[in-house]
């Protein structure tokens, strides 16, 4: 059995080799410890900076695309539209990186995505619909943020007129787009 160390290190390699998310319990039964232990693992390699987050299907190494286009759509609508909302995105060209909104006590809250694909989406709200499911939307009248990030301006582009023609994009005075400097 390996210590601690070891495993976390091993685990980093595992997820950063992995071309798909990897479930707790998967990792779990590799190395012989309880699921409870990867949390811990998966929290102390967070906390030393590695870019592991957690999505629907499990944890991926995060890989920050340096070089591709990103911005920040401000969006309002309802629960019922989430999925229409992300498969817009993605059917565009996108990618959801996050979902934040602005608190007016607590600021900025922000949760990865990190949506892909179609099948992801689907993972996500399926797992919406399985849990006790509040939306962050909810704590501000349904207004919300997402960083998108697409392989051209001219993706992104496309991607703004369809939430306009949507009716979902929503008028801020705040400034969150991206640079890539």
């Amino acid at each position: 059995m390996l210590k601690g160390n070891e495993r976390r290190e091993c685990i980093r390699k595992d997820l950063m080799k992995s071309l798909k998310a990897m479930k707790g319990a998967e990792l779990a039964k590799k190395y012989g410890v309880s699921r409870q232990v990867i949390v811990q693992d998966i929290a102390l390699l967070r906390a030393v900076g590695e870019q592991i987050v957690s999505t629907a299907d499990g944890y991926i190494y995060f890989s920050f695309h340096m070089n591709m286009p990103k911005r920040v759509f401000a969006v309002k609508h309802n629960q019922e539209d989430i999925e229409k909302e992300l498969g817009t995105i993605l059917d565009l060209g996108g990618s959801l990186l996050n979902v934040f909104i602005h608190h007016p006590i607590y600021g900025d809250l922000v949760a990865d995505m990190n949506i892909e694909n179609t099948h992801q989406m689907q993972a996500y709200i399926k797992k919406c619909q399985t849990v006790e499911f509040k939306p962050l939307m909810f704590l501000t009248d349904n207004v919300h943020y997402h960083t998108v990030e697409a392989n051209s301006e001219k993706d992104l582009d496309r991607i703004e007129q369809a939430l306009q023609n949507l009716g979902y994009l929503y008028e801020d005075e705040g400034d969150y787009n991206e640079t890539n400097d």
